[in-house]
């Protein structure tokens, strides 16, 4: 019987919301806002997040010994600007809250098949 790795991607999405609820509760509204001015864009945005994401996956050597944590890290900081808005890459702190939440939800034991699978998924068919 096979299971479809992304079919488990919600669970970790919603662990990665989550954390950023937990996070920011005292900056909630400003939050809230930038997150209801993505939801009104149109995909543009999504399909340039997704272009940055591409970009990013391509830029990984297929020798990097931490290929797999660098697309783990591509996909989260994608989603988090995805979710809360692109501005948010501008924030001093950003970065650190993405190799945060990647350390986290990769100690989470019952993570660890889905995010091996997302991980396979992403990564560039070598040449």
């Amino acid at each position: 019987m096979s299971v479809d790795p992304v079919s488990r991607l919600p669970a970790i999405l919603a662990l990665l919301r989550q954390q950023i609820s937990a996070g920011s509760a005292g900056k909630a509204s400003s939050h809230q806002r930038n997150r209801d001015k993505k939801l009104k864009a149109p995909s543009k945005q999504a399909g340039d997040l997704e272009r940055k994401l591409v970009a990013r996956l391509d830029a990984i050597t297929p020798d990097d010994p931490r290929k797999a944590r660098k697309v783990f890290a591509a996909f989260i900081e994608a989603t988090l600007l995805a979710e809360l808005g692109e501005t948010l890459a501008n924030d001093a702190g950003f970065h650190q809250m993405v190799d945060t939440i990647c350390e986290q939800m990769m100690r989470e034991p019952t993570l660890q098949a889905d995010i091996e699978s997302a991980i396979i998924q992403l990564i560039p068919p070598s040449d």
